[in-house]
C-alpha cells in the first residue's frame, strides 16, 4: 500500500495519506474508518482541544452555511428570519449589537417602487392625479 504525502501550502498543512487513514501533523483521527472530510474534522478537534489546553484563544472559523444555521446565533437574534412578499421566507443576518434598553427589528427591503407614492406625495408634494399620469406613463 502507497504513502501519498500531501506538502503543505498556503492553505493545506502538511499531510500523509495511508491506505484510507490521513495524517496531518502527526494527528490521527479518532475513528479512521470515517471518510476525509471526517477525519480532517477529527484531527481539527483535536487541535482545537490541545489549544484551548495550553490557553491558546482560538476558535472554528465557520463557513455561510454554518453561520446562517448555528443556534447559537439564532437563538440570541443574530440570524433572523424575514417574511418577503416575493422570496417568501428566508433566513438572513440580523443585528449583531444586541442591547437589551435598545432593541431592533430587522426588516426586508423594500420592493422596487414600493414606497412611490409616499416619497413621491408626501415628499414631493406632488398630487394623486400627477402620481396617476406617471405611473401610467410607466415613468414610476
Amino acid at each position: 500500500m502507497a504513502i501519498q504525502r500531501i506538502q503543505p501550502g498556503k492553505r493545506l498543512s502538511a499531510a500523509v495519506v495511508h491506505g484510507d487513514t490521513i495524517y496531518i501533523a502527526g494527528q490521527i483521527a479518532s475513528d479512521p474508518a470515517t471518510d476525509v472530510k471526517g477525519q480532517t474534522q477529527q484531527i481539527l478537534k483535536k487541535f482545537d482541544d490541545l489549544l484551548a489546553a495550553a490557553g491558546v484563544p482560538c476558535g472554528a472559523v465557520l463557513d455561510s452555511a454554518e453561520v446562517m444555521s448555528n443556534q447559537h446565533l439564532i437563538e440570541r437574534g443574530m440570524i433572523v428570519d424575514v417574511e418577503h412578499p416575493v422570496r417568501g421566507k428566508f433566513r438572513m443576518p440580523g443585528n449583531a449589537i444586541q442591547m437589551s434598553g435598545s432593541p431592533t427589528t430587522v426588516t426586508r427591503a423594500p420592493l422596487v417602487g414600493e414606497h412611490n407614492l409616499e416619497v413621491f406625495g408626501a415628499l414631493a408634494g406632488l398630487l394623486p392625479e400627477e402620481l396617476a399620469a406617471l405611473a401610467a406613463d410607466g415613468v414610476i
